[in-house]
């Protein structure tokens, strides 16, 4: 039995107090969320992998207990610096690092700017080669307005986000130039990405691997059994 309890910090980066939760001991393995959650998307993740290492998982930038600039918009930069000062704050000199949706688009582009702190990368469902599929964007849109529509706040910050084809040239461009371990998880019924953007990224990726679950967009809670022993097989080179 996981004995492991889930430990609540605070930490302060660019004028944000920053929540983030611990647990476990060993190397350090770092959970940034989807564009829609906060540290509590890992629920179904933190018992088990706890056990392997010590598990960080913030509330990034925006989200959950941190602060939050309600009138400001958050742009992909932005999530990259703070994962960076993250790290920093926390003394990490290198880590294995697990990133959902935009928490996945976000550690992609920090291994290529900061390959020496990464050890093993876990991106899963990240978006960044197109667009939402038009069935994830209405579900999107109506959650949306549903909060609106009954005055509760909502749980994710406002975003400046670049979908264009321009865009996705660029990140395609820095993901050539990747030089860590990556491991791709994608769930082939995703309504949101389509299994076909996971397969670009591992073509671009020299150092990859695609791993295909029979799910939606979050493996990590559909499939979290198999998510689990994945990550750390990955992480121990037995993947």
């Amino acid at each position: 039995m996981n004995k492991n309890k889930v430990i609540d910090n605070w930490t302060r980066i660019n004028n944000h107090h920053v929540h983030y939760v611990t647990a476990g001991k060993g190397l350090p393995l770092l959970l940034f969320h989807g564009g829609g959650n906060d540290w509590k998307e890992w629920l179904n993740n933190i018992e088990s992998l706890s056990n392997s290492y010590q598990v960080i998982a913030p509330d990034c930038i925006g989200f959950g207990q941190t602060d939050r600039h309600d009138n400001h918009y958050y742009t992909i930069d932005e999530f990259i610096d703070f994962t960076e000062a993250f790290i920093t704050s926390l003394q990490l000199e290198s880590v294995n690092i697990v990133g959902h949706s935009l928490g996945g688009r976000v550690i992609l582009e920090y291994a290529y700017r900061h390959p020496e702190k990464v050890n093993h990368l876990i991106a899963v469902t990240p978006f960044g080669m197109g667009k939402v599929s038009r069935k994830g964007y209405v579900v999107a849109w109506l959650a949306y307005w549903t909060r609106r529509f009954i005055l509760r706040r909502q749980p994710y910050p406002k975003m400046n986000i670049d979908f264009s084809d321009t865009e996705v040239m660029k990140f395609s461009g820095k993901l050539k130039n990747i030089n860590v371990p990556v491991l791709i998880m994608w769930g082939h019924k995703d309504k949101y990405l389509p299994i076909e953007h996971g397969r670009k990224m591992q073509e671009l990726i020299h150092d990859s691997k695609l791993e295909v679950l029979d799910c939606g967009h979050a493996p990590q809670h559909e499939k979290s059994k198999q998510f689990n022993e994945t990550v750390i097989s990955f992480i121990n080179g037995k993947y």
